[in-house]
């Protein structure tokens, strides 16, 4: 991968992650800790999907579904930072005037939203369905959808990958967030989803795991799951609760939580010196 390109990718993740931590405060809500996980999977789809705004229903557009819904702040963060909406925007978050709720909308933010979702444990459904769809339709596009490894405790979503490898459909990715944490603890503790890929392998999938913060990483398996002819992908993407964020990481008290006026100011603080220490290294 061209190394500028890579640089500009760390970069904007930086960037958005400084809008989760403006939006959130600005709000006093949503889900900061699975918002900063799931930042280079974000851009990352941005990236590797075919995916144009202005002509949703193109046939060879390809399809998001945020499974994870309540992450959704950090999806609007990244779609600010590459221009697809306003930041202004951006900080109505929650508002009730807004169309940046604090689960995905798709009655509001279609097409950035295909579904809403934020009842866990359905957007794998709903997926499957949109690719079903394609496939019948001789469409082209491709469906990815983003889990949390604590919504993969739903069994409705082990009935979904059951269904999915089972009649090999190809265009599928499933992206889990493993950041290991969940509202009340560690995923593991609470009701562990392990062996995550020897399940899905024996359901049909094909299945690869990663750094969920490498986004060189993150662009190559999501190219490489789309361009899949033969079954569903599924990427474990290895991330960190709150990521970026130094009183954030491996830290579940801040799965639903925003930051107060000075952790707002130490946050933004970390990140400033994240993207300095970025450019120098690239220099």
């Amino acid at each position: 991968m061209n190394s500028e390109k890579v640089l500009q990718w760390k970069r904007d993740c930086i960037e958005a992650r400084e809008l989760v931590i403006r939006g959130g405060h600005k709000s006093g809500a949503g889900h900061a800790g699975g918002s900063l996980s799931a930042i280079e999977i974000f851009r990352g789809c941005l990236a590797a999907m075919k995916f144009d705004p202005q002509k949703p229903e193109s046939e060879d557009s390809d399809w998001l579904v945020l499974s994870k819904g309540h992450a959704c702040l950090g999806w609007y963060a990244v779609l600010a930072q590459q221009g697809y909406i306003t930041v202004d925007e951006l900080l109505t978050f929650e508002r009730l005037d807004s169309r940046l709720q604090g689960h995905i909308d798709r009655s509001h933010f279609y097409p950035y939203a295909r579904i809403s979702t934020g009842s866990l444990g359905q957007g794998l459904s709903a997926g499957i369905g949109m690719r079903l769809s394609m496939m019948r339709k001789n469409r082209p596009g491709r469906v990815v959808v983003i889990l949390g490894d604590g919504e993969c405790q739903e069994g409705m979503v082990l009935e979904a990958a059951m269904f999915a490898g089972f009649h090999k459909l190809r265009g599928l990715v499933a992206v889990i967030d493993d950041n290991k944490l969940q509202l009340v603890g560690k995923t593991d503790d609470v009701l562990s989803i392990k062996p995550t890929r020897k399940v899905w392998e024996s359901f049909g999938w094909e299945t690869m795991e990663i750094d969920g913060h490498d986004i060189q990483q993150v662009v190559s398996a999501l190219e490489t799951g789309l361009e899949n002819r033969e079954k569903p992908v599924l990427i474990v993407a290895n991330t960190v609760k709150g990521k970026g964020i130094s009183f954030m990481e491996d830290n579940f008290l801040w799965h639903h939580r925003a930051p107060n006026d000075q952790e707002k100011e130490q946050a933004l603080e970390e990140l400033k010196q994240a993207r300095l220490e970025l450019m120098k290294g690239a220099e």
